[in-house]
């Protein structure tokens, strides 16, 4: 969404959009065309700032939107 990427940043907003389910960096990293260490340091800045949440599965760790994160991704 062109006014989020304003906001965000156009590859932190497609990581934002794209979490419509959990997923992991290795898998966001593959569906946006983005190298794994740059989906990680955004994920890291979105969970930071509140709008993502991550939990351990395995030796997966899966990234979901809060309730802001959800808001914000529907604000598109």
């Amino acid at each position: 969404p062109e006014a989020l990427g304003l906001l965000l940043g156009r590859a932190r907003a497609a990581v934002l959009c794209a979490l419509d389910e959990p997923a992991g960096t290795t898998a966001l990293a593959h569906l946006l065309g983005l190298a794994p260490s740059s989906v990680s340091a955004h994920l890291s800045v979105l969970r930071g700032a509140g709008l993502l949440t991550s939990r351990r599965y395995g030796h997966q760790v899966l990234y979901e939107r809060t309730p802001l994160g959800i808001a914000l991704a529907a604000s598109e």
